[in-house]
């Protein structure tokens, strides 16, 4: 998977004018969300890391936050902790879908402070 993701990168940057890729894609029957994968888990990750994970979750792993794939992850189904390269696919989803939680609430809190902060009293 890495280096067919390094592979199709290096022929959409080097070797086709801009807009052919797809094209090229249909003429090697390979679907463009495929490549796209291929080429981020090939952009993100480590292969000797990641090495023995399948593509599904790699490409999990490689659209989190870079700071995220290094640390331990309560698996909230389970209360287990784990690293992302011990995950199965659905503790990857549960953990992403946590993340996007608090990412939201965060944004929430947030606005929420920046209202209060420019909030002013009518007085009269």
């Amino acid at each position: 998977m890495f280096e067919i993701g390094k592979r199709l990168k290096h022929v959409k940057e080097n070797d086709l004018v801009h807009g052919e890729f797809g094209k090229w894609l249909e003429s090697i029957e390979m679907n463009w969300d495929t490549a796209n994968r291929f080429m981020k888990i090939a952009n993100e990750l480590n292969s000797d890391t990641y090495r023995n994970i399948g593509w599904q979750a790699m490409y999990m792993i490689a659209t989190m936050p870079e700071q995220e794939r290094e640390k331990q992850h309560e698996i909230p189904s389970t209360g287990e902790q784990k690293t992302v390269d011990e995950m199965t696919v659905r503790e990857l989803r549960e953990v992403k879908k946590k993340l996007k939680q608090e990412q939201q609430a965060r944004e929430k809190a947030e606005e929420a402070n920046e209202e209060l902060g420019t909030y002013k009293p009518i007085t009269g």
